[in-house]
């Protein structure tokens, strides 16, 4: 699941609740069959108050993988799943804290 080019960097952005959002992500893609970034596009499209999904694709396949995202529409159960397990959670940008916050 983890790249092994900068799994150090990424592992401490993988603790408490953004690592259970990536496990629960990586079980709706395994459950579904598809990759995870095609589970985190749909969902990400699955709600009606965001405009515009960024992929961070920075190859050919990567892209095309990406774009399976427009064919896969989650299950209701699913999606629930995945808001349930991210509920609360947000991002600092541009920021003194770049840390995840987490309301464990």
């Amino acid at each position: 699941m983890w790249g092994s080019r900068r799994q150090g960097q990424i592992a401490t952005y993988m603790r408490g609740k953004a690592g259970r959002v990536i496990t629960a992500v990586n079980d709706v893609a395994n459950e579904l069959g598809v990759s995870m970034p095609q589970v985190a596009m749909a969902w990400v499209m699955s709600h009606p108050e965001v405009t515009v999904a960024i992929s961070g694709a920075d190859t050919v396949e990567q892209i095309t993988d990406v774009a399976g995202a427009l064919e896969l529409i989650l299950p209701d159960e699913m999606i629930a799943k995945l808001d349930n397990v991210s509920y609360g959670m947000r991002a600092v940008l541009d920021g003194a804290d770049d840390d995840f916050e987490d309301d464990d």
